[in-house]
């Protein structure tokens, strides 16, 4: 129903509920839907890419006084496919800002690097 009341927000259709997040999206799925992972491309590392690296992983991102209260790893690893995809560094911009975002909004203030 998304209006923040955590009692009424895993409704299956059967209008029961659930705590578990794989029987929520299990009931709800489309004969069309399907449940298989999606086939990851090889890709290779390019200037985008390092990037992301520069960004989420190295000890002298601008980023890395935030790396222990908002985890780095899921961004680095979107940041990664997403820039494999594109032939920009728009991703890599974007997820750097929401880094930032979460990390102000757990008190840690930072800004979105320059570059």
């Amino acid at each position: 129903t998304n209006d923040n009341e955590a009692g009424n927000e895993w409704i299956l259709p059967n209008r029961s509920f659930t705590d578990s997040m794989q029987e929520f999206t299990q009931s709800w799925q489309v004969n069309k839907c399907s449940l298989g992972q999606k086939k990851v491309k090889p890709c290779l590392i390019t200037a985008r890419q390092k990037a992301c690296k520069v960004f989420f992983e190295e000890s002298h991102s601008l980023l890395r006084n935030c790396f222990k209260v908002v985890d780095p790893e899921p961004f680095y690893s979107m940041c990664t496919q997403d820039t494999c995809e594109s032939h920009e560094l728009k991703a890599a911009c974007r997820l750097a800002a929401a880094f930032v975002h979460l990390c102000n909004r757990n008190f840690v203030p930072l800004e979105v690097p320059p570059q």
